[in-house]
């Protein structure tokens, strides 16, 4: 048994599409990458981590955040 997780930065949710759109381009600005993250980018961590290829990961957090967490 293999047990990861995924820690997602700032991504679209019900939440954030009630935002005000100024909120959401300060969020923005705040992540390295200059923007918040798409589903599909979320979507490829998990199919990795479902994957062969990730047989070998195990304990591990992967912080899909556009480097929220290193700044």
């Amino acid at each position: 048994m293999r047990c990861n997780a995924i820690s997602p930065g700032p991504f679209p949710t019900v939440a954030t599409q009630q935002a005000h759109p100024e909120f959401i381009q300060r969020l923005a600005k705040k992540v390295p990458l200059g923007r918040i993250g798409q589903s599909p980018e979320i979507a490829g961590v998990v199919a990795f981590l479902l994957s062969d290829a990730a047989s070998y990961i195990n304990g591990q957090n992967l912080a899909v955040d556009g480097g929220w967490t290193s700044w």
